[in-house]
Protein backbone atom coordinates (compact mmCIF):
# COMPACT_ATOMS: atom_id res chain seq x y z
CA UNK A 1 0.00 0.00 0.00
CA UNK A 2 3.29 2.37 1.00
CA UNK A 3 4.10 2.08 -3.13
CA UNK A 4 0.46 3.23 -4.40
CA UNK A 5 -0.56 6.08 -1.96
CA UNK A 6 0.62 8.49 -4.58
CA UNK A 7 -1.22 6.94 -6.78
CA UNK A 8 -4.90 6.33 -4.85
CA UNK A 9 -4.55 10.42 -3.34
CA UNK A 10 -4.30 11.01 -7.78
CA UNK A 11 -7.24 8.73 -8.30
CA UNK A 12 -9.09 9.87 -5.98
CA UNK A 13 -8.99 13.33 -6.90
CA UNK A 14 -9.54 12.28 -10.25
CA UNK A 15 -13.09 10.40 -9.70
CA UNK A 16 -14.23 13.40 -7.63
CA UNK A 17 -13.78 15.42 -10.22
CA UNK A 18 -15.29 13.60 -12.61
CA UNK A 19 -18.40 13.40 -10.24
CA UNK A 20 -18.01 16.92 -9.58
CA UNK A 21 -18.54 17.58 -13.21
CA UNK A 22 -21.17 15.50 -14.08
CA UNK A 23 -23.26 15.88 -11.28
CA UNK A 24 -22.90 19.96 -10.53
CA UNK A 25 -22.44 21.05 -13.98
CA UNK A 26 -24.87 21.72 -16.03
CA UNK A 27 -22.96 20.65 -19.17
CA UNK A 28 -23.74 17.38 -21.41
CA UNK A 29 -22.19 13.91 -20.27
CA UNK A 30 -21.99 12.78 -23.84
CA UNK A 31 -20.05 14.52 -26.45
CA UNK A 32 -21.53 18.02 -27.34
CA UNK A 33 -20.97 21.27 -28.58
CA UNK A 34 -24.10 23.86 -26.88
CA UNK A 35 -23.70 27.53 -27.48
CA UNK A 36 -22.46 29.67 -24.72
CA UNK A 37 -21.66 32.91 -23.90
CA UNK A 38 -17.98 33.70 -22.53
CA UNK A 39 -19.11 37.19 -20.82
CA UNK A 40 -16.33 40.03 -21.90
CA UNK A 41 -17.55 43.46 -20.24
CA UNK A 42 -20.43 45.38 -19.18
CA UNK A 43 -21.64 48.96 -21.32
CA UNK A 44 -23.98 51.85 -21.47
CA UNK A 45 -26.67 51.34 -24.10
CA UNK A 46 -27.30 54.94 -25.50
CA UNK A 47 -30.98 55.93 -25.28
CA UNK A 48 -30.69 56.20 -29.60
CA UNK A 49 -30.80 52.63 -29.42
CA UNK A 50 -33.83 52.27 -27.93
CA UNK A 51 -35.23 49.38 -25.80
CA UNK A 52 -32.14 46.87 -26.36
CA UNK A 53 -33.30 44.48 -23.94
CA UNK A 54 -36.93 44.13 -25.82
CA UNK A 55 -35.23 43.81 -29.25
CA UNK A 56 -33.22 40.71 -27.77
CA UNK A 57 -36.22 39.57 -26.51
CA UNK A 58 -37.85 39.96 -29.99
CA UNK A 59 -35.11 38.97 -32.52
CA UNK A 60 -32.18 37.40 -30.50
CA UNK A 61 -31.02 33.70 -29.76
CA UNK A 62 -32.96 32.55 -26.37
CA UNK A 63 -30.69 30.02 -25.10
CA UNK A 64 -32.25 28.62 -21.88
CA UNK A 65 -29.64 28.10 -18.58
CA UNK A 66 -28.87 24.40 -18.12
CA UNK A 67 -29.42 23.18 -14.89
CA UNK A 68 -26.61 20.58 -13.52
CA UNK A 69 -28.17 17.17 -11.98
CA UNK A 70 -27.83 17.61 -8.50
CA UNK A 71 -30.37 20.75 -9.39
CA UNK A 72 -32.93 18.72 -11.25
CA UNK A 73 -32.81 16.28 -8.59
CA UNK A 74 -33.35 18.72 -5.54
CA UNK A 75 -36.74 20.52 -7.93
CA UNK A 76 -38.45 16.79 -8.43
CA UNK A 77 -37.59 15.87 -5.04
CA UNK A 78 -39.61 18.99 -3.99
CA UNK A 79 -42.28 18.20 -6.95
CA UNK A 80 -43.16 14.68 -4.88
CA UNK A 81 -43.36 16.08 -1.74
CA UNK A 82 -46.02 18.98 -3.23
CA UNK A 83 -44.18 21.76 -3.00
CA UNK A 84 -45.24 24.76 -5.31
CA UNK A 85 -42.46 25.96 -7.23
CA UNK A 86 -42.47 28.91 -8.64
CA UNK A 87 -41.34 28.83 -12.70
CA UNK A 88 -37.74 30.61 -13.38
CA UNK A 89 -38.73 34.07 -14.00
CA UNK A 90 -38.45 35.96 -17.18
CA UNK A 91 -37.95 38.84 -15.60
CA UNK A 92 -35.27 40.37 -13.56
CA UNK A 93 -33.47 41.43 -16.51
CA UNK A 94 -29.49 42.55 -16.37
CA UNK A 95 -28.57 45.74 -18.46
CA UNK A 96 -26.94 44.52 -21.44
CA UNK A 97 -23.49 43.14 -21.69
CA UNK A 98 -20.89 42.37 -24.32
CA UNK A 99 -20.18 38.51 -25.08
CA UNK A 100 -18.51 36.46 -26.92
CA UNK A 101 -20.63 33.51 -28.62
CA UNK A 102 -19.16 30.38 -28.76
CA UNK A 103 -19.47 25.99 -29.12
CA UNK A 104 -18.20 24.57 -26.33
CA UNK A 105 -17.08 21.46 -27.07
CA UNK A 106 -17.57 19.14 -23.75
CA UNK A 107 -17.10 15.30 -22.54
CA UNK A 108 -18.40 13.97 -19.15
CA UNK A 109 -19.15 17.31 -18.19
CA UNK A 110 -15.89 18.75 -18.40
CA UNK A 111 -15.35 21.39 -21.28
CA UNK A 112 -12.23 20.76 -23.72
CA UNK A 113 -12.53 23.15 -26.24
CA UNK A 114 -14.57 25.71 -28.40
CA UNK A 115 -14.89 27.36 -31.66
CA UNK A 116 -16.43 30.86 -32.41
CA UNK A 117 -19.90 30.71 -33.15
CA UNK A 118 -21.15 34.53 -33.82
CA UNK A 119 -18.45 36.37 -31.98
CA UNK A 120 -19.20 39.33 -29.97
CA UNK A 121 -22.57 39.74 -29.17
CA UNK A 122 -24.82 42.36 -26.82
CA UNK A 123 -26.96 39.81 -24.27
CA UNK A 124 -28.62 40.19 -20.60
CA UNK A 125 -29.45 37.29 -18.62
CA UNK A 126 -32.25 36.72 -16.14
CA UNK A 127 -33.66 33.48 -14.21
CA UNK A 128 -34.99 31.54 -16.87
CA UNK A 129 -31.22 32.09 -18.82
CA UNK A 130 -30.21 34.48 -21.89
CA UNK A 131 -30.97 36.60 -24.58
CA UNK A 132 -28.32 36.92 -27.07
CA UNK A 133 -27.75 38.74 -30.83
CA UNK A 134 -25.01 39.87 -32.93
CA UNK A 135 -26.08 44.41 -33.79
CA UNK A 136 -25.52 45.75 -37.37
CA UNK A 137 -22.24 47.23 -37.53
CA UNK A 138 -24.00 51.02 -37.22
CA UNK A 139 -25.37 49.88 -33.43
CA UNK A 140 -21.92 49.35 -32.76
CA UNK A 141 -20.41 52.46 -33.81
CA UNK A 142 -23.63 53.98 -31.43
CA UNK A 143 -22.40 51.80 -28.32
CA UNK A 144 -18.98 52.56 -29.01
CA UNK A 145 -19.66 55.91 -28.87
CA UNK A 146 -21.36 55.95 -26.18
CA UNK A 147 -18.39 54.17 -24.48
CA UNK A 148 -15.99 55.99 -25.42
CA UNK A 149 -14.05 52.82 -26.55
CA UNK A 150 -14.11 49.86 -29.17
CA UNK A 151 -16.67 47.70 -26.81
CA UNK A 152 -16.52 44.48 -29.10
CA UNK A 153 -12.64 44.85 -28.11
CA UNK A 154 -13.29 44.50 -24.65
CA UNK A 155 -12.26 42.39 -22.13
CA UNK A 156 -10.60 39.23 -22.03
CA UNK A 157 -11.73 36.44 -23.08
CA UNK A 158 -11.48 33.80 -20.43
CA UNK A 159 -10.54 30.73 -22.26
CA UNK A 160 -9.49 28.48 -19.28
CA UNK A 161 -13.33 28.17 -18.60
CA UNK A 162 -13.83 26.28 -21.36
CA UNK A 163 -10.50 23.59 -21.75
CA UNK A 164 -10.13 22.74 -17.88
CA UNK A 165 -11.49 19.26 -19.00
CA UNK A 166 -7.64 18.87 -19.60
CA UNK A 167 -6.52 18.96 -16.37
CA UNK A 168 -8.81 15.37 -15.89
CA UNK A 169 -7.05 14.23 -18.81
CA UNK A 170 -2.85 15.47 -16.88
CA UNK A 171 -4.67 13.84 -13.69
CA UNK A 172 -5.09 10.55 -15.50
CA UNK A 173 -1.77 10.98 -17.66
CA UNK A 174 -0.26 11.61 -13.62
CA UNK A 175 -2.36 9.13 -12.01
CA UNK A 176 -0.86 6.32 -14.27
CA UNK A 177 2.70 7.40 -13.90
CA UNK A 178 2.35 7.04 -10.35
CA UNK A 179 0.93 3.83 -10.59
CA UNK A 180 4.29 2.64 -12.58
CA UNK A 181 6.24 4.66 -9.64
CA UNK A 182 4.97 2.31 -7.17
CA UNK A 183 5.08 -0.52 -9.52
CA UNK A 184 8.90 0.17 -9.94
CA UNK A 185 9.73 1.02 -5.96
CA UNK A 186 8.30 -1.95 -4.88
CA UNK A 187 10.26 -4.06 -7.44
CA UNK A 188 12.97 -2.36 -6.27
CA UNK A 189 12.37 -3.65 -2.37
CA UNK A 190 11.93 -7.48 -3.42
CA UNK A 191 14.97 -7.06 -5.34
CA UNK A 192 13.20 -7.92 -8.51
CA UNK A 193 15.14 -4.95 -10.71
CA UNK A 194 18.28 -2.73 -9.99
Amino acid sequence: MKYYLPFWLAATAMALMLLGSIFFSGRFIVLSDPPVIAHLSAVKIPPELGDMVGVLDEYGVHLQRRRSRVEIALTNAQRLSGAQLEPSSYGNMTEPMIGYSIREWGFLGMPFGWKREYGTVLYVKNDWGMLYSELKPGAWDVINKANGRDVTRDGFFPFWNHIWGWLFILGLIGAWWLWQRGNDRRREDLGLID
